[in-house]
């Protein structure tokens, strides 16, 4: 277990530690560890049926052609072996895409993964030690196999840091060994090529691994970015959607409560018409990095709804503890001072909020729950803006 949690290490260093919240993140060149174990992941699966099907069908090629060409049988039991090695790792693709063991992490999978491909490597090598030294086209014929099996493997391979070096070693080792002991200048020639073979390889796969980590990070970045408002940083409606579905689910299932409350900034388009779009934008994304920074836990989510709403998921929070966030949050803004001088509320920038407390259940859609929200920020404007209006009979 050692090594490969060292391989595991070494290949998401530098990649950025700790799990940024992707409602505030921003597009950058850092990798969450957990984003890219989950691309990394996705990517060995995605081949995870045709590689074992791959190295089955060229040992199967190799047992064959030795058997009915050359007369020979040395490689029986290894291409049994190999067989049965093959055969796991395509119970392993089948049982991870029928999700059969959903608790099961990406780093586990990956792990569970190289084991594989490196028993894999490992049997490609010693099949050497079963062909006499006086069969020189039987090792020709095995090396032009386990070349095949050695290339194949670099795409998929390459993209975990340091684990296709480590594989190549293990199939190239047991040749140069045994080479070495049969001593004779042909063998040691082919120990040469197949050196400079090997480093060519891992060079290569060096570059097709940092050439992955790129794409990655922009496909990463590019995924936040579709779900960041531009303007202000917080997530965007399309994110709210998916969070909120998310949230729902969760708590209805644990039966747990769930708060939810709409923001609105009061008399906002007042304040727009008189110190125009550019300061109203500025407002706007001031106010959303208050919000956001007077959420203690990861698990709140601001989002911007439209225009100059945004509204707050609270996860596992009762209604008192819900109220007394929205204080917070009301309060906040409102220390901010940021002069209006078209408000008839204040001489300050101010918010107003409705929210509401529920443990979702199935006569309770998400869509009615938010309406409720809505009906109790419509409450709070017309009681004179900059106050908070909570159903505090919910849960």
């Amino acid at each position: 277990m050692g090594l490969f949690h060292l391989l595991l290490s070494n290949n998401n260093q530098n990649t950025g530690t700790g799990r940024q919240d992707f409602m505030q993140a921003k597009s950058t060149s850092v990798i969450s560890q957990d984003a890219l174990l989950k691309k990394q992941e996705q990517h060995l699966f995605k081949y995870a049926v045709k590689a074992p099907v791959f190295v089955m069908l060229l040992a199967i090629m190799l047992f064959t052609t030795q058997f009915f060409v050359f007369g020979e049988s040395y490689l029986f039991e290894w291409f049994m072996v190999v067989s049965a090695v093959s055969l796991a790792r395509l119970l392993l693709a089948i049982a991870y895409r029928a999700q059969r063991f959903p608790g099961v992490s990406s780093k586990r999978w990956i792990n569970l993964y190289i084991y594989a491909v490196c028993l894999t490597g490992a049997l490609c090598g010693v099949a050497v030690f079963l062909i006499p030294g006086d069969r020189l086209e039987l090792h020709f014929l095995t090396l032009l196999v386990v070349s095949g099996v050695m290339s194949g493997a670099m795409p998929m391979v390459a993209i975990i840091r340091n684990v296709y070096p480590v594989y190549v070693v293990l199939i190239l080792a047991p040749y140069i060994v045994q080479y070495i002991h049969f001593g004779s200048p042909i063998y040691l020639t082919i120990i040469v090529f197949m050196v400079i073979y090997g480093l060519f390889m891992i060079l290569t796969s060096r570059e097709t691994h940092e050439n992955y980590i790129e794409i990655v990070r922009l496909q990463i970045a590019e995924g936040e970015n579709a779900r960041l408002d531009m303007l202000t940083g917080v997530a965007n409606r399309r994110a709210f959607v998916e969070i909120y579905a998310n949230e729902w689910k969760h708590a209805q299932r644990a039966g747990y409560p769930l708060s939810i409350m709409l923001i609105d900034v009061d008399e906002f388009k007042s304040y727009n018409d008189h110190y125009g779009h550019i300061m109203g934008d500025e407002c706007l994304r001031r106010i959303a990095s208050t919000i956001s920074n007077s959420l203690e836990r990861d698990t709140d989510k601001v989002a911007r709804y439209g225009g100059e709403e945004f509204t707050v998921i609270l996860p596992s929070t009762d209604a008192r503890a819900g109220q007394t966030i929205a204080e917070r949050l009301r309060g906040a803004v409102a220390k901010l001072a940021i002069p209006h001088a078209r408000s008839k509320t204040a001489n300050y920038v101010t918010i107003s909020i409705g929210g509401i407390t529920r443990i979702p259940t199935l006569d309770l859609t998400p869509g009615e729950f938010l309406t409720e929200a809505d009906t109790l920020l419509y409450k709070s404007k017309h009681n004179g803006r900059n106050r908070v209006s909570w159903a505090m009979n919910s849960a």
